[in-house]
């Protein structure tokens, strides 16, 4: 089955590397999170452009404006420092603007089982919060984010406790999963694997889904 594959990406940093293991070769890459199913991947610029961190970028089908082609994709470990640091800025700006669809979410989001809450396993949101969410949006479903603050004490901005789930799922250090398909965090697996046995014998560049 093909995965699922975003249309738009945020920047998350940018560097050079060599192209086909020969450190005179040097090639623009940028490092990327998709919007919408939260790929992390490495995509290569069009000449001349300068991919700035925190942009927007279209990378769908139709013709792209700023992205070459997509080189490859890319695990939470291959992350450079600099893209780790801005990771949770950046998802959550992605969760407020699609607020709408977030919201659908806590409006809609079902218990594990008998004893615990999917909630419950959100960074920040223990059983306490849950509960009181729980309550509220059985009085009435939440409208937006300040909403849930404004009826729900102590809660915090939810936007950073959603991008921290969504950052703890892409590091695979979660035991549920709600934000990153696992049929993808099974091809990243083995795409880790695959890019550790290519360093052990040279750098190939496989390109994919160039766009000119």
């Amino acid at each position: 089955m093909e995965s699922k594959k975003d249309n738009y990406l945020r920047i998350l940093d940018s560097k050079e590397i060599s192209k086909n293991n020969a450190p005179f070769k040097i090639m623009p890459s940028v490092q990327a999170i998709g919007e919408e199913y939260w790929t992390l991947l490495e995509v290569a610029p069009k000449d001349n452009v300068k991919l700035e961190v925190k942009e927007r970028v279209y990378i769908g089908d139709e013709k792209r404006d700023k992205v070459d082609h997509i080189i490859r994709r890319i695990t939470y470990n291959d992350l450079t420092n600099s893209a780790k640091n801005v990771l949770s800025e950046v998802i959550s700006q992605i969760v407020i603007d699609r607020e709408k669809y977030f919201i659908q979410f806590m409006n809609t989001i079902s218990p594990l089982n008998v004893r615990m809450h999917s909630l419950e396993t959100f960074p920040g949101i223990g059983k306490k919060l849950t509960s009181e969410i729980i309550n509220e949006r059985n009085i009435k479903p939440f409208d937006d984010f300040k909403d849930i603050q404004k009826r729900v004490k102590n809660v915090g901005d939810v936007s950073i406790h959603i991008a921290e789930k969504i950052v703890e799922e892409l590091k695979g250090e979660s035991t549920h999963y709600f934000f990153i398909n696992l049929e993808n965090k099974s091809d990243v697996a083995g795409e880790q694997r695959r890019t550790e046995r290519g360093r052990r014998e040279g750098y190939n560049d496989r390109s994919e889904y160039r766009r000119r």
